[in-house]
């Protein structure tokens, strides 16, 4: 294994930056702020971390698999993990999980780090190329976006 990406608390603010649906603390009725989450990407107005119970001793790893290196969370309090599923796995709803549950792989999650990275890394290169080509006034990226998305449709 891999040194640690993160330790204690920090292994919830890293994947709260990825997946921006962990600022829902499991409750009836979170569904539709869940979503919103999923969907968009944003957390919930006034939102925090306070829900999962970290220790010191949980991690965050980059395992190398046989598939390539997949991010892995460690978390020493049983309680962490189990609001960690229903946030993740359950769309904060309140459920039970079953004790003989020790592990769980999650596939096709919106990681809105990647995306926040990618869309940054091209509006500075589209940036870049506008001064490039000198078109004498100064570039929207947005504007041309929604421009390119009206012709489209």
């Amino acid at each position: 294994m891999t040194e640690a990406i993160a330790r204690g608390k920090k292994v919830v603010e890293h994947l709260a930056r990825r997946f921006p649906q962990l600022y829902v603390a499991p409750a009836e009725g979170a569904r539709e702020s869940h979503g919103l989450a999923c969907r968009f990407g944003v957390a919930p107005e006034g939102a925090n971390l306070e829900h999962f119970e970290t220790d010191d001793e949980d991690e965050l790893r980059e395992v190398a698999t046989p598939a390539g290196p997949v991010d892995v969370a460690f978390f020493k309090n049983r309680a962490c993990f189990e609001t960690f599923l229903q946030v993740i796995g359950h769309k904060a709803e309140p459920v039970p999980i079953a004790p003989t549950i020790g592990a769980v792989t999650y596939r096709g999650l919106a990681d809105w780090g990647a995306v926040a990275s990618e869309v940054h890394g091209a509006v500075v290169g589209i940036e870049e190329l506008s001064r490039k080509a000198d078109l004498g006034r100064p570039f929207d990226f947005l504007v041309e976006l929604k421009k390119d998305a009206l012709l489209t449709y």
